[in-house]
């Protein structure tokens, strides 16, 4: 029995339909399509997988589950069933469902034999040869499942685990060597394979993985290509044929998050992020740019101005898909003492319950930008401005710190002032 794939999938689906997705899947692989459909294969032992009466189909699959994708199936993360499923030897195929859920699907023919010489087919996973994921775990599967005949228990997690048909070397051949290496020749250690012989010796009947076997290696790194070769020799001995292929796991998933806090003239910062070893970028005023030495929590002093924050992790060469969270803030930080004419800031304040109004007054023809804020603990107020006239709603009571600061261009000094003032909303009395 197999587990549902993790991509979204169709419940319910059965013959033609379900076929229909099965073809998709075995293309995907480079295997031969299912060309005829005969629900007698499924319908006439459905649902006892064991001991049913027969259809004319060659290998019976049931399932619990009834889920279907163009890369997900009833059968997912079953390798002992998928190996009937993807026979590339089946052109024949019926499927039906059942009561609560589960599914059944026969299959039959021998259509697809060589004609002379050998071929090599490999099912890595329902979507193909790319994005594979680096690692399954199979759990449910009966009457066994390969990895436990190398000696790893059901449900723990392996790499991905490839089947392989030789096709053209007779029933049951054997596998005589194996191995697994990345693009850059590096072999993958402790690479374990099951076959026909594996199974006989573990007491099972050699029906089982005859038609070739499952390789089985640790779990993989992601984003990574790698190339497998398997020696086979041939069912009663004697010729060998050699079978290679090649695939490439699926990049990680990346949630990147950058959380920021302006305090002052520092900007304190944390991230979170999937993938290791975080860059956060910050630009500001002239495109000034800071990259702090951290990869977690940090606080970084900053000059006065608007700034933006962005934090970077995964892409090429990581394993994970690229992720980025940015934010913005404005520092207002003790001003740069300039020489040049004085501004004569002036502020002036007017409270109404929760609104507060600042009258802010300039030096005329004072060159430079008003910035201003307004914080009490955790709570910042938004700004509204009208005129030389700003206004704002204090989110709760409390005493309230506001910051009005000039920054002087072109002669004129900078100068800031701050104010605190408490605010006690205006209660209507019943």
């Amino acid at each position: 029995m197999g587990l549902p794939g993790w991509a979204e999938a169709d419940s319910g689906v059965q013959g033609a339909q379900a076929i229909a997705y099965l073809n998709q899947q075995r293309a995907a692989n480079g295997i031969p399509p299912i060309t005829t459909i005969d629900q007698d294969y499924a319908a006439a032992w459905c649902p006892d997988e064991d001991n049913g009466p027969s259809g004319g189909e060659t290998w019976r699959d049931w399932s619990g589950s009834a889920y279907w994708s163009t890369d997900a199936s009833p059968w997912t993360n079953a390798p002992l069933h998928q190996m009937s499923m993807y026979d590339p030897r089946m052109d024949t195929a019926g499927d039906v469902n059942v009561d609560g859920g589960g599914a059944c699907m026969g299959l039959g023919g021998d259509a697809n034999q060589p004609a002379t010489g050998v071929a090599f087919y490999t099912f890595l996973w329902e979507g193909g040869h790319t994005k594979v994921p680096n690692t399954e775990t199979v759990d449910g599967e009966g009457p066994f499942a390969p990895q436990q005949l190398v000696g790893i228990p059901e449900g723990q997690a392996t790499g991905p685990q490839p089947l392989l048909f030789p096709e053209g070397l007779g029933y049951s051949p054997q596998a005589v060597s194996w191995s697994l290496t990345d693009a850059n020749g590096t072999p993958v250690a402790n690479v374990k394979f099951a076959d026909s012989a594996t199974a006989a010796a573990a007491g099972y009947s050699s029906y089982f993985l005859s038609q070739g076997g499952v390789m089985i290696p640790p779990v993989l790194k992601p984003g990574t290509t790698y190339n497998g070769t398997v020696v086979w020799l041939a069912s009663g001995g004697g010729a060998t044929a050699t079978q290679t292929f090649s695939f490439t796991t699926a990049v990680l998933s990346n949630d990147v998050t950058i959380d920021a806090e302006p305090q002052g003239n520092t900007f304190e910062f944390s991230v979170s992020s999937d993938a290791p070893n975080p860059v956060v970028v910050i630009t500001g005023p002239q495109n000034r740019t800071v990259v702090p030495d951290a990869n977690g929590n940090a606080t970084v002093r900053l000059p006065a101005g608007g700034w933006r924050a962005c934090a970077v992790s995964g892409g090429a060469g990581t394993g994970y898909q690229a992720g980025r969270d940015c934010t913005s803030f404005t520092i207002h930080g003790s001003p740069r003492q300039t020489s040049g004419k004085a501004p004569h800031l002036t502020v002036r304040l007017a409270r109404t319950g929760r609104r507060v109004s600042l009258s802010v007054k300039l030096a005329a023809g004072a060159a430079g930008s008003l910035r201003l804020s307004a914080r009490d603990g955790n709570w910042t107020a938004r700004l509204i401005r009208r005129g030389s006239r700003y206004t704002f709603t204090a989110d709760r009571s409390g005493r309230w710190t506001i910051v009005v600061s000039f920054v002087g261009r072109a002669g004129w000094s900078s100068q800031q002032l701050t104010l605190t003032i408490p605010v006690i909303p205006y209660r209507v009395l019943p």
